[in-house]
């Protein structure tokens, strides 16, 4: 019993060895296989390496190139769509207001960062309610404040358009008090400012009897280039009266 158990412990050790070199010999075929004839050729040099990343490195370069651009693309794209809706807006808003006034008038602040723009509108084209005869005939005062745009070169912060307004009692002789916490801004891109270069430098509102041109540049700088919409809209007042009291509305911000 004992010489058969070790007759098959040799045996199985002699296929364990078999076993063992066959893989082995395997593994040595696959070495020579991947190294070719000459060993010394086997891997990459270190210029092949310096090929290669210069390579992929010119390719990564002009792909992150053209996601640039394209991002510039879009964001001009997207603010020149942003400007447009904005100055359409804003010229509707005040065409609202302009087409009913009876009087106007522009004036600037003595420091040059505010534009304002006062409007006299009739007490039936405001629709002015209430019980007594005086408020139903008192006029209103609008007044439209454009707080400039600062430019330093091609940087700058927006200016702001808002408006508010103050009722004109009938046979009032004295100005108005407006309610600047009820000041609502409206418009919030427009880069008209004394400070810019042209054709930025320019007034947002000109009054010329009858006649309101609103010209409002709108954008912002992107990629280091302004990307603006310009445009310029008259308006003329049907119920214009050269002796309205508008100079009562005349109170600046």
């Amino acid at each position: 019993m004992h010489e058969k158990t070790m007759l098959s412990d040799t045996v199985r050790g002699f296929f364990r060895r078999q076993a063992q070199e066959w893989h082995e010999a395997k593994l040595r075929a696959f070495r020579r296989r991947g190294m070719g004839k000459d060993p010394s050729q086997s891997g990459i040099t270190i210029v092949e390496l310096m090929v290669a990343m210069t390579i992929f490195s010119i390719f990564t370069t002009m792909f992150a190139t053209a996601m640039v651009q394209f991002m510039h693309t879009t964001q001009r794209s997207l603010m020149r769509t942003q400007s447009a809706t904005e100055i359409e807006t804003s010229s509707m808003q005040i065409a609202h207001f302009a087409q009913f006034a009876k009087g106007m008038q522009t004036q600037n602040s003595a420091d040059g960062t505010t534009q304002v723009l006062f409007l006299l509108l009739p007490g039936y084209a405001v629709g002015n309610s209430g019980t007594s005869e005086e408020m139903m005939n008192s006029d209103l005062c609008v007044r439209m404040t454009y707080r400039n745009s600062a430019w330093t070169g091609k940087n700058l912060s927006a200016g702001t358009l808002s408006w508010t307004s103050a009722r004109l009692a009938t046979g009032s002789t004295a100005a108005v008090t407006y309610d600047d916490s009820a000041d609502m801004v409206f418009a919030s891109r427009i880069i008209n400012s004394p400070s810019a270069s042209s054709p930025y430098n320019r007034d947002l509102f000109t009054v010329s009897g009858s006649e309101l041109t609103f010209s409002p540049s709108d954008g912002a700088v992107i990629g280091g280039s302004i990307i603006a919409s310009n445009t310029d809209v008259t308006v003329t007042a049907r119920n214009y009266d050269a002796s309205s009291a508008i100079a009562q509305c005349v109170v600046m911000p």
